[in-house]
């Protein structure tokens, strides 16, 4: 298996962009840590980026409104030389009028978009951009916010 490039991680990696990021950076050489809400969902996007190429993937359920799943997903960042690109992907939307919507789901709402989107620790992010072989792409397109961070070309 490939790990030239090193590993990539892709938050809300279950469908939509996500597994379009992790088709294609799998495509590129990249192993990737695939992180999203559904088991099994995740589990077809690893599959499907196996047969697209050789490398490894691994792969972490976590809703990252949930703060326990946050730092597990912050942790195996933080902890693990081999990852050189973050893809944070995850997004989280709430829809009706503004009024009748439930702190829990605006909590939630705040928690996926803002909160996790602003990790992992600052050392992480400096470690990614910093090595000049990775990148970091922050996804915010469901909120129709894009923000990118020390994107580089794959």
């Amino acid at each position: 298996m490939s790990n030239r490039k090193g590993t990539a991680v892709v938050t809300g990696a279950t469908g939509g962009l996500g597994a379009l990021y992790a088709a294609g950076l799998a495509e590129r050489g990249y192993d990737l840590l695939l992180s999203g809400r559904k088991r099994t969902t995740l589990d077809a996007v690893a599959k499907a980026a196996k047969q697209r190429a050789d490398v490894k993937v691994d792969t972490l359920v976590a809703n990252l409104a949930e703060a326990e799943d946050l730092a597990r997903v912050e942790a195996r960042i933080s902890s693990d030389p081999a990852i050189t690109a973050l893809v944070n992907n995850a997004g989280a939307a709430s829809f009706g009028q503004f009024a009748k919507l439930s702190s829990e789901a605006l909590d939630e709402t705040t928690a996926v978009n803002i909160i996790a989107l602003t990790r992992p620790d600052p050392r992480s992010v400096t470690r990614l951009t910093g090595a000049r072989r990775g990148f970091n792409r922050q996804c915010r397109i469901r909120a129709g916010l894009p923000s990118v961070a020390g994107v580089r070309r794959l």
